[in-house]
């Protein structure tokens, strides 16, 4: 995902500059072997194998070009119309909106408690806090991908993990029976916090130390997709659900069955697409704060009572005249 700067720039840049990072990223696995690589960008084919007039198109390709000649790289750029690239136009608008971090600030602070930390093991190319960190997809100082399949014992870990994927985390910490440093917010209905407090008062042995950290925005860094926090809002809107209507089943679930317990309202999040999910959001948001304002007690939104869900559809019949805002509404509690 681009930054919004880098963003500015041509169609062309993005894609010559995809092909580099690329190519930087996989270094390890390509080097001393031809790779043909495909584009449905003509413009990209002419500026690798003959360059570009234009200065910043031309630093780009000379990368390129210096890359595979210091690593033994035989590099065929071949043209192929856009319905034969459908495949690699879907995986590129795959953007991740969980790549969120935390200030230069926080990081130092923490790093001064409990440091020195030794590897960023949830970063990307732009909010690593180590020079050894693990992504979430291959980045170009990436050292590995997917944190999970690593040993973390004996390593002092810096965590900024996707918040849908914490329990899993806590779970893999306590089976490394590893040390490490975890950002997490205060999320007190999401499945992670049931780990975390079992009784809903003290936290569980596996906790050594706890700083609750400022709230300033300016402390944190949201992912650069769309809705980026981490996962955060679209997450824990499904996770707040599951966590409510299932709250005596949870309690009652084994440990090894706890591990698999972020999975379905991971399903229920990736079912739709990010906007159709933040509309639900939304939705919902509108239908707690109406049922709030009418003194419908919390227990009775979620899950919601059928009468008073038609007297809240009643009321914005009233105020509208297009039924796909009512049916939005329907579904967002649905």
């Amino acid at each position: 995902m681009w930054s919004s700067s880098e963003g500015q720039n041509s169609s062309t840049w993005k894609e010559l500059t995809a092909v580099r990072n690329v190519l930087l990223s996989l270094l390890d696995f390509i080097k001393d072997k031809r790779l043909k690589s495909f584009t449905d960008n003509q413009n990209i084919v002419s500026i690798i194998t003959k360059g570009s007039m234009k200065g910043h198109l031309q630093d780009i390709s000379g990368d390129i070009y210096q890359s595979c000649l210091r690593h033994n790289i035989s590099l065929d750029v071949k043209w192929v119309p856009r319905t034969q690239n459908e495949k690699a136009d879907f995986i590129s608008r795959n953007i991740d909106s969980y790549d969120w971090s935390v200030s230069d600030y926080i990081f130092s602070l923490l790093n001064l408690r409990w440091g020195p930390h030794e590897i960023d093991w949830f970063a990307s190319d732009h909010n690593f806090k180590l020079p050894v960190f693990y992504s979430r997809c291959w980045n170009v100082n990436s050292i590995g991908i997917d944190a999970f399949t690593f040993d973390w014992s004996g390593i002092n870990g810096w965590f900024v993990p996707p918040v849908c994927v914490l329990l899993k985390v806590f779970l893999y910490m306590k089976q490394c029976k590893a040390y490490e440093t975890v950002i997490l917010p205060l999320w007190r209905s999401a499945s992670f916090c049931s780990f975390l407090c079992p009784d809903g008062i003290g936290l569980n042995k596996y906790v050594v130390d706890v700083v609750y950290l400022p709230t300033d925005k300016s402390n944190y860094i949201p992912g650069r997709g769309k809705g980026g926090n981490g996962g955060g809002e679209s997450y824990i809107f499904m996770n707040d659900i599951y966590a409510k209507v299932f709250n005596r089943e949870i309690a009652d679930l084994p440990d090894e069955l706890l591990n698999s317990l972020n999975l379905i309202p991971d399903l229920l999040t990736e079912s739709k697409t990010a906007n159709t999910v933040e509309k639900y959001y939304y939705g919902f948001r509108r239908w707690k704060s109406w049922a709030l304002s009418h003194q419908i007690p919390e227990y009775d939104i979620l899950p919601s009572k059928p009468f008073h869900v038609a007297l809240y559809l009643a009321s914005l019949v009233q105020s509208f005249n297009t039924s796909s805002l009512i049916n939005e509404a329907f579904y967002s509690i649905k």
